[in-house]
């Protein structure tokens, strides 16, 4: 598994913001609702970020050779729950800025406001998510081992 790379969590946001926003633009337009967002939306997301940073704490221990309940196979899979949430959080941040911005634009009735805000603060959850699940990743990766047996000293086979 290779780390994301913070230019590509910077594009799946972008992209997902412009196509988010051209669908709801193009729907509120033609006269249509929004789907409507809640504040409240922003609770398990940052529940879903605490229970990330929760585990990425056992891996340190476990990097740093501490009584910990982590295994390195739940290390591997922590490290790939971390690498789906930094893009779920991208995909969602990038999502409820283009809620937002819509909200903005098209009005100034109660409903619009609500939904600003809203998804604003879903937003900025789904930014924390990402941070928190990008920092986990990181220490998530494994220090090089001193027994390395692809190159160095080691037993060389002698021709028969």
């Amino acid at each position: 598994m290779t780390r994301l790379r913070r230019p590509l969590i910077a594009a799946i946001a972008i992209v997902a913001g412009i196509v988010s926003f051209v669908l709801t633009w193009t729907l509120v337009s033609r006269g249509g609702t929004p789907l409507l967002v809640s504040p409240f939306l922003a609770v398990p997301v940052a529940l879903a970020a605490l229970g990330l940073i929760q585990a990425g704490r056992g891996v340190l221990k476990l990097k740093q050779r501490k009584p910990t309940r982590v295994t390195p196979t739940q290390a591997a899979t922590i490290a790939l729950t971390a690498h789906a949430a930094a893009i779920v959080g991208a995909l969602l941040s990038g999502h409820m800025a283009a809620q937002c911005a819509v909200a903005l634009l098209s009005g100034d009735s109660q409903m619009m406001r609500e939904q600003a805000i809203g998804s604003a603060v879903t937003g900025i959850a789904g930014i924390v998510v990402t941070v928190i699940a990008v920092l986990v990743e990181s220490w998530c990766i494994i220090d090089d081992d001193d027994d390395d047996v692809s190159g160095g000293a080691g037993v060389q086979a002698s021709p028969a």
